[in-house]
């Protein structure tokens, strides 16, 4: 993958606008400096050690949406930023919000929220890892349900991510949400 995360943001963008574990892990990352800022939050309920299990939190997170408490899916992506590593994060906080789109109304009218499920990776293989670098995929199913008891329709979605090295574990530094 040779998209920058910000392009990667707004592909997500689109594919919000359309919606409305793999690797294993290998040595331990080794702390590496970046220009970028270093505070990084922290999920404690992920093992930053187990690129698959960063990858899959950060898939179920993005697409987490609550239309009582989340103005609009960018917020979800602001949440995800766990998961990232510092210039990712940066680059995301720098985005401003995302256009509410119709499915985004329609979804509000229900009051509705996102039910998320990430299963594995059962796609094309992914590129080989690399000392300082690991691949992950995750499968996630998403369904909006509203709490006037509408449902709308179930989609999946795959989430690749590059993972690499970063303060206490490893922190994606690409994605691709399709």
């Amino acid at each position: 993958m040779t998209r920058s995360p910000r392009s990667h943001f707004l592909l997500a963008v689109a594919l919000t606008a359309m919606l409305g574990a793999c690797s294993t892990p290998g040595p331990q990352p080794q702390h590496q400096e970046s220009s970028a800022p270093t505070s990084l939050a922290i999920d404690p309920s992920v093992d930053y050690r187990d690129p698959s299990a960063v990858c899959a939190a950060f898939a179920a997170a993005v697409h987490r949406l609550d239309t009582t408490v989340d103005r609009d899916p960018a917020d979800a992506y602001q949440r995800a930023t766990a998961y990232l590593d510092a210039t990712s994060a940066a680059a995301l906080a720098s985005s401003g919000p995302m256009r509410r789109t119709p499915l985004w109304q329609e979804w509000t009218s229900h009051r509705a929220y996102i039910k998320v499920r990430v299963g594995p990776y059962a796609g094309d293989a992914l590129p080989s890892d690399t000392a300082d670098q690991r691949q992950a995929a995750a499968l996630v199913a998403v369904r909006p349900v509203g709490r006037d008891g509408w449902r709308g329709p179930i989609e999946r979605h795959t989430v690749t991510c590059v993972l690499r090295p970063a303060m206490g574990g490893w922190r994606i530094s690409e994605y691709e949400v399709g």
